[in-house]
């Protein structure tokens, strides 16, 4: 699925390996308020599906048939979701690249401190509060 023709899916996997000097914000924290919204608001096994097939770079290459074994669903049904969380991150995509710097800095806060999300977003966890500053200079220079 590294091929995945999505290329929504793609740019979310591409996120998780970014170099923390590299990350888009506002993308970053897309995919961090879109696993929030399937934590607190969508169906458990979303959430833990989610996490296998966006946020772990070890399953980037299995394809459909493969994450079967992994997400416990049919092909069908992981293509399904695929798309479903496409769109939530598409969706909180758009509210945070328009949304003011300082408060996309405190949500970027918000979301580090978020124990569950920190774990299980390698990029997220990954970057450290002292990054902060330079992701700053490289927003505003945006």
């Amino acid at each position: 699925m590294s091929k995945s023709k999505d290329k929504v899916i793609n740019e979310m996997r591409k996120i998780e390996t970014c170099k923390s000097e590299h990350i888009n914000l506002p993308s970053l924290l897309a995919l961090a308020s879109a696993l929030n919204h399937l934590q607190t608001i969508e169906n458990p096994n979303l959430f833990r599906d989610f996490i296998q097939i966006i946020c772990r770079p070890v399953n980037f290459s299995l394809s459909y048939e493969q994450l079967t074994d992994v997400c416990h669903y049919n092909k069908k049904a992981i293509r399904l979701h695929c798309k479903h969380y496409a769109k939530i991150f598409l969706r909180e995509y758009e509210k945070l690249k328009s949304t003011p710097l300082p408060l996309l800095i405190a949500r970027l806060i918000e979301y580090k401190l978020t124990m569950l999300l920190n774990i299980n977003i390698p990029a997220l966890r990954n970057l450290k509060l002292e990054s902060i500053p330079p992701l700053i200079s490289a927003s505003r220079g945006n």
